[in-house]
């Protein structure tokens, strides 16, 4: 607490400067576009009460799917149906799939520099995983799954994200905070080994003093 009472302004200013280089990193990345494809799980029952059951463990079944979502045999697909120059990898680390607490909604989101690969990229996989959804929940005696997923709104194209990314700005200032604490620690400790340095001198000095009295009275 001491060291953040002393260099409360070195640590603020510190701060700042770090989220100021994260605003500054973030407006310099090229475009980005997301574009987002909605989905719907649906089920075949026709009873209200089935409906509503069906709801309930349908909320445990997205979550489910929002997992094969982002599995490599589905992007690898969904690049060969959409037809755009990428792979796997670098399609997860732009894939965004997201559940609403307490929804039966999926919404898959690709952000790609050019807005049409975005919306063919989130179309892939919206389209790959319901295909993929279907012959998983295809019941063993044959016939058309209980429940699927269908989509219910496609982006067109991509929209042009915003460049001042909040995550980077943060991250920028919890860089500078830390960096100038461990600075000011750093500092804050030099004094005091230099104190011990001494002190243990001045006690080595007495240990010799004590030595050579008895035998300057010897002689």
């Amino acid at each position: 607490m001491t060291v953040l009472r002393r260099y409360a302004i070195v640590l603020i200013v510190a701060t700042v400067i770090g989220a100021c280089a994260g605003a500054l990193y973030s407006w310099t990345r090229s475009d980005k576009y997301r574009a987002t494809d909605r989905l719907f799980l649906a089920t075949n029952s026709v009873d209200v009460g089935d409906v509503y059951q069906a709801t309930l463990a349908g909320q445990q079944r997205v979550l489910t799917y929002k997992v094969l979502a982002s599995g490599s045999n589905v992007l690898s697909k969904a690049i060969s149906r959409a037809g755009v120059s990428t792979n796997a990898d670098t399609l997860r680390q732009n894939l965004n799939v997201d559940v609403p607490s307490g929804t039966i909604i999926m919404d898959i989101s690709v952000d790609d520099a050019d807005p049409a690969s975005a919306a063919k990229l989130a179309d892939g996989v919206s389209d790959e995983l319901i295909a993929t959804i279907n012959e998983l929940e295809r019941p063993l005696g044959g016939g058309p799954a209980p429940v699927t997923m269908v989509v219910v709104q496609r982006p067109g194209r991509g929209t042009l994200q915003a460049k001042l990314n909040p995550v980077l700005v943060a991250t920028g200032a919890i860089a500078g905070f830390i960096l100038a604490l461990a600075v000011a620690w750093a500092v804050e400790r030099r004094p005091l080994r230099a104190l011990r340095g001494a002190r243990e001198e001045e006690g080595v000095a007495d240990r010799d003093l004590v030595t050579e009295i008895p035998l300057q009275r010897h002689g």
